[in-house]
């Protein structure tokens, strides 16, 4: 578990360390652009092909005793998923530049080429995430681990040259995405070469579109979550404020890329815990829902730590300020965190509809934030309308995840220690503005303070932990 959590972390955490590299040579304004490119392929993963592989995660688990069929299952999703995003490219190519005039306010924000780039990419990528699902469910860790690593080592190195050697721009570091996600599912195809088949069963396929349709609107919603408010901010105000967001919500973001990672890894034992029904073992589910929580909460710290010092990593003056902003960002990303965790209980008992009702209910307290804090407040508008509409869908996802499919969870671990760390660190954060201390200072106090206590209110459980990661299966535990 331990190692697919680290490799699914590796690959989202490309743009994290490629970060010093983007502030080099991109102008504050290339930053933002980029950026917004990649939350333009966030929004285009989820339409390209109606999400479909999100049926892999849940579906396969329906043919446990009938290894062809999740073969069959496997090459009927990729290859549905790569007609259908080639059909949305097709459509893009005649209606993407009007959208993107109506969307962006800057004219420098174009469709050809950044917005095609972007499309071919996501459609690759969303198609290859079958296939990487299939091999985690399987726990081929070897064939996982070939695959991940052709696609992080291929989009550092490609992105490297086209930015730094080719000199390309915004341009070359999209193109080598691309590049990057060809390569990818060219070994997808050479490790299995039945994979692309157009022997198509409508039932599996029927399934799979009952199953991710309603979660379209949920994943929409959720780019708003993470991302709506870069493009608020372009309506807003302008590109060098957007640069300064971009590079606030890439540092905080590594808590969701940590969440999303240990939930990939723990996710094929968690939902194997849980078809096991009565006879699951309530003390490991407990474990691993406690990984989910505390493991992220481990980068709080460090990433505010990294924010107070970040003139030391790049050189532009714009950037500095983020450190003010960081801690409510910390807040914002965490509780997403919660409701991840709530999630996988609607997700398994297959509610994606109920999901979808949720979070328009929290979609409508997002919007109506940033129509009323961005104008006036800017990021600290964006932040204060995520974390309200958050917040409200922490509450909604815990009730009805509880209702579908109870679990026991440590009231203690999931809720009361974290906010004790975030009370330690906003405490700190009130204090230097009170004692006017040094961000340097802030950050490395609010570091060992929250470390500590963090260590201090895991101290217990810590042989469990370490002996879940040495051992690798829940099975072996029972």
């Amino acid at each position: 578990m331990g190692f697919y959590s680290f490799i699914g972390f590796l690959r989202p955490a490309i743009y994290f360390f490629l970060l010093p590299v983007y502030v080099a040579y991109f102008s504050e304004a290339e930053y933002a652009i980029y950026n917004l490119m990649i939350d333009f392929a966030a929004i285009s993963m989820v339409l390209v092909s109606l999400k479909i592989n999100n049926s892999m995660v849940t579906h396969y688990y329906d043919y446990m005793d009938d290894p062809q069929a999740q073969e069959d299952l496997l090459s009927n999703l990729f290859t549905i998923s790569i007609l259908i995003g080639l059909v949305t490219i097709g459509i893009a190519w005649f209606g993407g530049t009007p959208l993107f005039e109506l969307v962006f306010k800057d004219e420098a924000v174009t469709f050809f080429p950044y917005g095609l780039i972007v499309l071919a990419y996501t459609v690759l990528f969303e198609a290859n995430q079958c296939y990487l699902t299939f091999l985690k469910n399987r726990k081929k860790i070897i064939a996982f681990t070939m695959v991940m690593l052709t696609h992080v080592l291929s989009i550092v190195l490609l992105q490297f040259i086209f930015i730094i050697v080719l000199e390309r721009g915004v341009t070359g570091a999209l193109e080598g995405i691309l590049i990057g996600n060809i390569l990818v599912t060219a070994v997808m195809i050479i490790m299995k070469p039945g994979l692309i088949s157009f022997k198509f069963n409508t039932k599996y396929i029927a399934e799979a579109l009952k199953f991710s349709i309603p979660l379209i609107p949920y994943m929409i919603i959720y780019w708003f979550l993470m991302r709506g408010g870069r493009f608020f901010l372009e309506a807003y105000t302008d590109l060098d404020t957007v640069a300064v967001f971009a590079m606030l919500m890439v540092l905080a973001s590594v808590i969701i890329l940590a969440v999303e990672a240990v939930i990939n890894g723990i996710r094929p034992f968690l939902f194997e815990e849980f078809a096991r029904g009565e006879a699951a073992s309530k003390q490991y589910i407990s474990l691993l829902t406690r990984l989910v929580i505390n493991i992220p909460l481990i980068f709080v710290p460090l990433i505010i730590l990294i924010s107070c010092f970040i003139h030391l990593i790049i050189i532009k003056e714009s950037y500095f300020v983020i450190s003010k902003y960081m801690p409510w960002a910390c807040l914002l990303i965490f509780l997403m965190v919660w409701y991840k965790l709530f999630y996988q209980q609607l997700i398994f008992v297959k509610k994606s509809v109920q999901v979808t009702v949720l979070s328009l209910i929290a979609m409508l307290c997002l919007l109506i934030g940033f129509v009323y804090f961005i104008p006036s407040y800017g990021i600290y508008g964006v932040l204060a309308a995520t974390i309200i509409a958050n917040l409200v869908m922490v509450v909604l996802f815990y009730y009805y995840a509880q209702k579908n499919y109870y679990v026991a969870y440590s009231f203690k671990s999931i809720l009361v220690n974290p906010l004790l760390v975030f009370a330690c660190i906003f405490a700190l954060y009130f204090g230097r503005l009170h004692y006017s201390w040094s961000w340097e200072l802030f950050g490395l106090l609010q570091f060992f303070a929250a470390l500590l206590l963090i260590v201090v209110l895991n101290f217990g459980n810590m042989k469990e932990y370490i002996d879940f990661f040495r051992k690798g299966s829940l099975h072996s535990h029972s």
